[in-house]
């Protein structure tokens, strides 16, 4: 086990390396199962935010904690995020022996918070031993359209209510872990019938179907202070008839900013998504994405973009396309919610991993309970 951080460590002020203030903008992924030399040196200078794994990046359980350790003591004035997607279901990266929970649907099925927390927790606890400190989960979407290639599954019911109440609930077991959650994926993901990993898809509604179905869950994580919520490259033409909801104004500043008071991060979905990367380079996406109010970007493979996005920011500070009181805003959250959760006093060492997952019995019996849940539904359809 290493020390958890001193919160009082994590400056909230300014700091004097400009790129220091960039970096922390920025969550990247990368190829294969070693941190790249160049990805390592930007973290040791502070000039990227954290890291994001993927399952090819993913070895065995022993391995894993080893690279997380590796990142995390790559800067230890500011610690680096370590994210990671485990909603259970099929989003989930850490396969066994790590537990394996059926799809956040059948939370739904159950109806229950106090088993949608016990969910969370048993995803935060496993991800924690392995050194992460940021699980993207819970899905906020309601799920009102068969045909979504996408969320399906993944989200927890088909009311909003019930979405709102499991949602909350799964969040918390994940904080009770000691990981930050991340509701996904404002304004709502539920009612598409393309994948925006692979094209920009539009949700055409009206405000006041929005309002009733869509952001009701979502209302209820910005009212609970959810610490993290990630946007949907998705266009609302009634809303925004222009831009998708990552790079919208009127969307991420005016909504949920400003008329729901909002003060946590805003987190992009991946920027190498087609929703996106199709439509706008890098560079105009990120300072649009900044002008929106987002505080995170992710660069979930290619790490080397990086530099570019990095430079576009510089450029618009320099010609005053963005101020440093709106770099500066992103920066006081982020130290905020690193000085809560930035921390691996919950990881396991590479010795002792293997032993912590197998004597998870509880876990294993919750997840054989909700598995054989799953499993019923299905065959009643």
């Amino acid at each position: 086990m290493v020390e958890s951080i001193d919160p009082e460590t994590l400056p909230l002020a300014p700091p004097r390396d400009i790129r220091e203030l960039v970096g922390q903008l920025f969550v990247c992924g990368f190829e294969g199962k070693t941190l790249p030399q160049g990805l390592q040196e930007a973290l040791e200078k502070g000039h990227c935010g954290g890291i994001i794994l993927f399952a090819r990046n993913i070895a065995t359980p022993a391995e894993l904690v080893s690279l997380n350790t590796s990142i995390a003591e790559t800067n230890k004035a500011i610690p680096p995020w370590i994210g990671v997607d485990q909603e259970g279901g099929r989003v989930r990266r850490l396969r066994a022996p790590f537990t394996e929970l059926p799809p956040a649907a059948v939370l739904g099925l159950e109806g229950n918070t106090d088993i949608a927390r016990q969910y969370g927790q048993i995803l935060g606890e496993e991800a924690a031993a392995a050194g992460f400190n940021w699980v993207f989960a819970p899905i906020l979407d309601v799920h009102t359209n068969p045909h979504n290639p996408v969320i399906g599954d993944r989200s927890l019911a088909q009311q909003p209510e019930q979405v709102a109440r499991l949602a909350m609930a799964k969040a918390e077991g994940l904080i009770d872990a000691g990981v930050m959650p991340c509701g996904k994926h404002f304004p709502g993901h539920g009612d598409t019938d393309k994948d925006s990993h692979l094209t920009l898809p539009t949700v055409s509604h009206p405000r006041e179907r929005l309002e009733s179905i869509e952001w009701p869950p979502f209302q209820a994580a910005a009212r609970a202070g959810l610490p993290a919520i990630m946007t949907a490259h998705v266009l609302f033409p009634t809303l925004d008839p222009v831009s998708p909801a990552t790079l919208s104004v009127r969307i991420l500043r005016d909504i949920l900013r400003e008329a729901w008071g909002y003060d946590g991060l805003v987190v992009s979905d991946d920027l190498e998504m087609k929703g996106v990367a199709d439509h706008y380079p890098i560079e105009e996406i990120v300072v649009r994405g900044l002008l929106a109010g987002i505080d995170v970007f992710l660069l979930c493979r290619v790490w080397e973009a990086l530099g570019p996005a990095t430079e576009a920011v510089l450029a618009a500070l320099r010609d005053g396309t963005i101020s440093e009181e709106r770099l500066l805003a992103s920066w006081r959250r982020i130290m905020r919610a690193k000085a809560r959760f930035a921390d691996f006093s919950h990881r396991c060492s590479p010795e002792t991993i293997d032993a912590y997952l197998a004597e998870q019995h509880e876990h294993r019996t919750q997840a054989a309970h909700l598995q054989s849940r799953w499993a019923s539904a299905l065959r009643q359809v």
